[in-house]
């Protein structure tokens, strides 16, 4: 018993520091991204001579979501906008339904459920439109989570 707590607690300890090695790493990249890409420039969307795709725009902000620390979700929130913009542009309704749908999930995360369902509505909208039932089936489900943190039971089971 004695042998497989320690086991237990090394696991354990394992996860952690790996988990903070990784945490470690993003930070370092934002950081680096952040001294390249113009801070305060007014063009956030170059790092250095490279304009940034909507691609690329997105991918950052799904690494800077998955950090989970307030300032890296806000940031978060103006790349996907980045890439929800280029996609609207373009007029990929897809790209542009995904971006609104992860834009309210990441103020669902900041505890903000009703702006979350601004962006959920929206997203559904558009699923409608295209007749895409799994990105609408994930947006439906996470408007009821939205809903439920508002204490809106009913409507969460709509």
């Amino acid at each position: 018993m004695h042998k497989l707590l320690e086991k237990t607690v090394k696991a354990r300890l394992l996860l952690l520091v790996i988990g903070l090695a990784l945490s470690l790493l993003l930070a370092i990249s934002f950081i680096y991204l952040r001294g390249l890409g113009g801070e305060g420039t007014g063009q956030s969307n170059f790092r250095g001579s490279k304009k940034v795709t909507a691609e690329e725009a997105f991918a950052e902000g799904e690494q800077l979501r998955t950090a989970g620390n307030v300032e890296f979700l806000r940031e978060a929130i103006k790349k996907i906008e980045e890439a929800r913009q280029a996609w609207k542009v373009r007029g990929d309704r897809r790209k542009e339904a995904d971006a609104l749908k992860n834009i309210g999930e990441i103020y669902y995360l900041l505890d903000q459920p009703q702006v979350s369902l601004d962006h959920y509505n929206q997203a559904y909208r558009i699923n409608q439109e295209l007749n895409d039932s799994r990105l609408g089936g994930e947006t439906l489900n996470a408007m009821g989570y939205a809903y439920l943190s508002l204490g809106d039971k009913q409507k969460a089971l709509e």
